[in-house]
This record gives C-alpha cells, sequence and structure tokens, in this order.
C-alpha cells in the first residue's frame, strides 16, 4: 500500500517500524526499498523520528538484509545498542525509587516508556526514553518527593508564572527531579488542567494493577485507561509540542499483544464521558491508516475521517519534518492561555488569573527569557505584553478567516 504523497523514505520507515511483518509487508518493503534514492535522509528522518532502533528486528530477514545497505543496518544497530546502555540505567535508578516506594507504602504507577520498555516491548533497547515518568495519588507527592531526594535526586522545578496561575493550571507533573543526568517527573493527574477534555485520574488510579516489575511490585494502569491515555499524550503533542512517531509504534504493538482484552464499549464510553471523544479516535484514525490496524475501522466512528484531517495534515508535517509550517500551525501558547481563562469560574477569577497572567513573577520572566541581569527583567514585560497582544490578534483573525473560507 502507497500513500498519496508520501516520498518512499517515509513510506520506508513507517513500513519497517512494525515489530512484526507478514510476508506481504516484506514484499511491499522491497518494492518500496527499490524507489529509495536517499538513504541518508532516510537514516536521518527515522532517528529524528525515534524509529530506527525498531529496524533491528528485522535485519535477521534474508529478504530485507539484502534490500536494505549495509550501512543503513549498521547504524540501526549502533542506535539500538546505545538506547540498551542508557536504558538500563534508567531502569536501575526507577528499581530503586519502586523498591524504596513499596517500603513507604507508596502507590507508584510508572508511565510511557519507562512502562512500554518493560512490558510491551519487554527488550530496553527498542523504546526510546527521554525521562521517568511516574504517577501517585495526590496525598503521596510530598512523600514520594522525599523518597526521591533521599535517593540522591535534586529538585529542579522551573519557576511558575505565579503561584495563582500555578494553582488553577493543575499542572500534571508539579515535581520534576534530576539525577546524573537524568530526569524524573513526578504526576498527580493523568494530564494539565484547562483543557476541553477532563480525564478521572482518581478512576484511572483506583483501577490500576498490582504486578511485578523486574525485582519489585509496582502498580501498572488498566489495559482501557493506558489506551486512552497514550492517545490524549500523543495528541497533546501532535497539536501542542513536538511529536514522536514512533509513538504510535506503542499503540501498535498494544494492540497486537492484548487485543483481544480490551472493552471497546466501556473504551469509547468513557471517552465520551471524559470528552475527549475526538482526540482519541484521531489518534486511532492515524493508526488505522499508516500502520493498518484493520480491527479499527469497525470500532471507530465514522464521522472521524472527516474530523481528522487537521490531525493527518500535522502528522505529515511531522512525518516529513516540515517544521518550519508547524510552528505556523501550532496551537501551543495563546490557545492554552485562552483556555485556561475559560475554565475560571466567575468574572472576578477570571480577571485575577488575566492579572497574574499579565503580570508573572520575576522569577519566571528570567526563566522565561533566558535572562541573566535582573534589570533587564522590567523591559521584557513590555516584550511578553506585545507578543501576548499579537498572538491573541493573530489567532482571532486566523480564526475569522477560517470561518469564511467555509
Amino acid at each position: 500500500m502507497k500513500y498519496e504523497g508520501m516520498i518512499p523514505e517515509n513510506q520506508l520507515m513507517i513500513r519497517l517500524s512494525n515489530c512484526v511483518l507478514d510476508q506481504n509487508s516484506i514484499n511491499e518493503i522491497i518494492n518500496i526499498s527499490k524507489e529509495v534514492t536517499d538513504w541518508d535522509y532516510f537514516i536521518e528522518q527515522a532517528s529524528n523520528n525515534y524509529l530506527i532502533q525498531l529496524f533491528t528486528l528485522h535485519f535477521s530477514n534474508t529478504e530485507i538484509k539484502n534490500i536494505i545497505p549495509p550501512f543503513v543496518q549498521a547504524n540501526a544497530v549502533k542506535v539500538y545498542q546505545k538506547l540498551l546502555a542508557e536504558n538500563i540505567r534508567l531502569f536501575y535508578l526507577f528499581n530503586e525509587i519502586a523498591y524504596s516506594s513499596n517500603l513507604k507504602g507508596v502507590r507508584l504507577i510508572p508511565l510511557k516508556g519507562i512502562y512500554l520498555a518493560e512490558k510491551i516491548y519487554q527488550d530496553y533497547g527498542l523504546r526510546h526514553i527521554s525521562d521517568i515518568d511516574i504517577l501517585v495519588e495526590s496525598h503521596d507527592l510530598d512523600k514520594m518527593v522525599k523518597i526521591l531526594i533521599e535517593l540522591g535526586w535534586k529538585l529542579e522545578n522551573t519557576p511558575q508564572t505565579s503561584s495563582y496561575i500555578s494553582s488553577k493550571i493543575l499542572t500534571a507533573h508539579p515535581f520534576t527531579l534530576t539525577k546524573n543526568n537524568h530526569f524524573i517527573e513526578v504526576h498527580n493527574r493523568i494530564h494539565s488542567g484547562g483543557q476541553s477534555y477532563e480525564i478521572d485520574t482518581n478512576r484511572y488510579i483506583k483501577n490500576t494493577i498490582s504486578t511485578d516489575f523486574g525485582i519489585n511490585k509496582v502498580y501498572t494502569l488498566q489495559l482501557n485507561d493506558l489506551i486512552q491515555h497514550l492517545c490524549i499524550h500523543i495528541h497533546k503533542h501532535l497539536f501542542f509540542g513536538r511529536l514522536k512517531i514512533s509513538s504510535f509504534c506503542d499503540l501498535r504493538e498494544i494492540f497486537r499483544k492484548q487485543e483481544n482484552k480490551i472493552d471497546w464499549d466501556k473504551f469509547l464510553s468513557t471517552s465520551k464521558e471524559y470528552n475527549c471523544t475526538n482526540e482519541v479516535c484521531s489518534v486511532l484514525y492515524l493508526l488505522k491508516k499508516y500502520w493498518q490496524v484493520d480491527f479499527l475501522e469497525d470500532i471507530l466512528p465514522k464521522e472521524i475521517e472527516i474530523t481528522s484531517i487537521e490531525a493527518e495534515q500535522r502528522f505529515l508535517y511531522f512525518l516529513n519534518g516540515d517544521y518550519q509550517k508547524l510552528d505556523k500551525t501550532s496551537k501551543t501558547n495563546e490557545l492554552n492561555n485562552l483556555a485556561y481563562l475559560k475554565k475560571q469560574n466567575g468574572t472576578i477569577n477570571k480577571f485575577r488569573y488575566l492579572l497574574n497572567d499579565v503580570f508573572p513573577t520575576t522569577a519566571y520572566i528570567k526563566y522565561r527569557y533566558q535572562l541573566k541581569a535582573d534589570w533587564m527583567v522590567y523591559p521584557y514585560y513590555i516584550v511578553r505584553w506585545y507578543k501576548g497582544i499579537s498572538k491573541t490578534l493573530g489567532y482571532f483573525l486566523a480564526k475569522r478567516n477560517g470561518t469564511k473560507e467555509k
């Protein structure tokens, strides 16, 4: 299957990122490989999208081994070995944390990379892990931070806009700590506040399952919640950050191994309850189309193909490395502020939020604009106001023009 408007290098990258290939897929890979003209670009794109280490799964297949240039294979093996070494270190650090958490009676829930590498890929070299993400109950936040500090981690939180805004935004991970250039984010929520959806983190935690994780016991998200959480996370990075294309492979592997255990009626029901149906289904639509997860055809709402047009366009921008187009269509800054502002109840609370956003702490200004001297802080308040007004006007003009075009 060829994708319209996608160059052979990117088609091959997507094809090889499937952990298991049938003969039809192998035949497609062979045919696409013959059309690839820039193998250096292929390596660069596969590395940038955190996919290249997955290709090592297929080099024992004679047909693939003969069609992929040796230097491409060598590069993939090198990346795999590097990730393996780095991730072993991260798992050592995580097991220290898990052991101490068990002793102190903290329910520890590993999220994303650290969980997926251990339980889904079952190979530390196949999943890129940028940091350790853990979820704990809100009443255990301070206890968890104390455990980490006792283990040699240092608190590394970035300055907040203001204490008032911090209390209203409800950051998903209020604490970030570092140790030997490694980072850990301590979550007490599945996502930050101010979104159009609202996931019930307490229900997620209540649904968690006790499981072995290395030599320790931890708690893991129930399967439906795990898939929903990953979809929300992918969608957030698709529209408000930098996407790892490899994140789709996480879902692909979960479905390959546990498809029959998913309660799809309950999954769609809770997605509707949390008001995240569009976000979740847009991600699953992309997975169906580009990773050929055929069973999703019978599960996704039929209208999702229409509402997923923008999601697919941004996905292709990420895939092709068209970061200028991404930046022009990014929703990162001003839309978040508007969303948070709208969430405030009553005129007085809206005014307080706006006042704190317009006049943030000096520590935040210094951090946000990377200022070295204290005297430079005050002129940058004017810079902030100018940028805020410009982005807000630009947003409403773009929205107005988009409405007219429709």
